[in-house]
Order: C-alpha cells, then structure tokens, then sequence
C-alpha cells in the first residue's frame, strides 16, 4: 500500500471481495451525489495525526469515514424502518474491517468516533461508522 489515499482504496477492495458496493470519494460532498447508488459504502477520508516522522517518511494515525447507505423513506416517523434497512449493510462492513490489518499499516483498523451523524437524505438513510490505521508513509 502506497500514497496518502491508498488506505481507503484498500478498505474499498476490502469491501467490494465481500461484495458489499464500496465508493471510495474525496470530500463529504461527494457522499450526496453517490447515495443514488445505494446500497453502498462510501469512503471519506477523514483526519490525519503525524505519530513520528523523519526527512523521507511519516507514521501517520489515519481516519477514515464510511457512511452506510441504504434507500428507505425520507420520513423520520419511519426511523425504525431506516434502522432495519441499514443493520445488514453496517453489520457487514464491520465485520469486514474490524479486526483486519491493510499492508501498510502497524496494526488492525480500529473502530472510532465519526465525524458524521446518522441522517435522512432524499429517499436514503446514512448511518456513519468510522475507522482509523496507523500508516506508514515514505518517499
């Protein structure tokens, strides 16, 4: 694994040989424009902490977003109906990634606070779930 994005490239093939839809984007406004394609996983590179560095190379603690959507009614009334939907999808993505170590990183992805909410969108509903790796990066 190489490159500051190739973690959530690995966590998108991760994904996809579990057959779960993985879109790896670039920003949180990308999420809106790829919730049509529910139900799917999409990838949002989170914040980053330099642990060591040195002229060269950096260990870095990186976060990763992984909003979980599912097409549901957009009506909160329908709030336990979204929860149903999205269960399957967001249990399976964990089962995925927590416990599993991407080449590259000092240890397994752990599983930490998102910086997203669970929201309605039109016609969808995101449940954000968030992971972080240490990385090792290098010229």
């Amino acid at each position: 694994m190489r490159g500051f994005f190739a973690l959530g490239e690995a966590v998108a093939a991760r994904l996809r040989e579990q057959e779960i839809r993985a879109i790896h984007v670039l920003s949180a406004a990308d999420v809106a424009q790829q919730a049509e394609r529910a139900p799917a996983a999409i990838i949002v590179p989170g914040t980053y902490r330099i642990k060591d560095a040195s002229p060269g190379q950096a260990l870095v603690t990186q976060k990763l977003d992984i909003i979980c959507v599912v097409k549901t009614a957009a009506q909160t009334e329908a709030v336990e109906r979204a929860r149903n939907a999205a269960s399957p999808l967001v249990d399976r993505v964990l089962a995925a990634l927590l416990g599993w170590a991407p080449e590259g990183c000092s240890d397994v992805l752990t599983l930490t606070d998102s910086t997203y909410r669970p929201t309605f969108g039109p016609g969808t509903f995101n449940f954000p779930l968030a992971f972080a790796a240490d990385v090792y990066l290098g010229v």
